[in-house]
């Protein structure tokens, strides 16, 4: 029987859930308040750096037993967590409401032909002059670049992971203006030895006008 996304990264969590290496994911610039929809939150590891940096954030994920933990990790640090059990495509957000917008190890799970689909949404959900900030596995991730054909995965049932070029990832931001395109890398200890990883990272500021939509229900 074929799993769907929502219910294999619920399982996934329970299991104990994905486990990034490498330094944190660098964090955009914004202003102490801005808005900030961290897409994918998770168990907050972003949510939480994102919050201790004064901005209001909302965190939105398929798996209920990420955002239970993700609640939890936020609440012991003092943060009141907005926090939405949901499907990016589905859930009610408004549009153009967000200062920014971080969408960190998401797309790569989203199936190829719903790419440009997901971006849309990310932008539209972003204000004009706000910051969108992209970052997913390279192709040149160790994982990946011996051997092309893995490219595309399945990492566990109903789990996709998709490794992008750089041009390709900065791509699908149509209307935007790229600020900043950067290889992460770091090495990774494996029972064969040490595996080179490899991540991109992409921001952008919005600069194509969306009408702006209501403010989203806060959990």
């Amino acid at each position: 029987m074929e799993i769907n996304p929502a219910e294999g990264w619920e399982e996934y969590y329970r299991r104990g859930g994905p486990r990034w290496g490498g330094a944190p994911i660098p964090l955009p610039e914004l202003e102490v308040g801005s808005r900030v929809l961290d897409v994918g939150t998770g168990t907050g590891t972003t949510a939480i750096r994102a919050c201790e940096r004064g901005w209001e954030v909302t965190g939105i994920d398929l798996s209920p037993t990420a955002i239970g933990i993700a609640k939890e990790r936020l609440i012991r640090r003092g943060h009141i967590p907005g926090l939405i059990v949901g499907d990016l495509l589905e859930a009610e957000l408004g549009g153009g409401w967000f200062d920014g917008v971080l969408a960190h190890h998401v797309l790569g799970s989203v199936p190829t032909e719903k790419h440009m689909v997901f971006v849309e949404r990310v932008i539209h959900l972003t204000r004009t002059g706000g910051t969108i900030s992209l970052c997913d596995l390279s192709v040149n991730d160790g994982r990946c670049e011996n051997a092309p054909s893995r490219r595309d995965r399945t990492i566990a049932p109903g789990v996709l992971q998709h490794h992008f070029t750089g041009e390709e990832l900065a791509g699908l931001l149509k209307g935007c203006e790229i600020s900043r395109r950067e290889e992460l890398t770091w090495t990774q200890r494996t029972n064969r030895g040490d595996m080179r990883r490899s991540r991109i990272l992409i921001e952008a500021l919005k600069v194509r006008s969306w009408e702006r939509g209501p403010e989203p229900s806060r959990a």
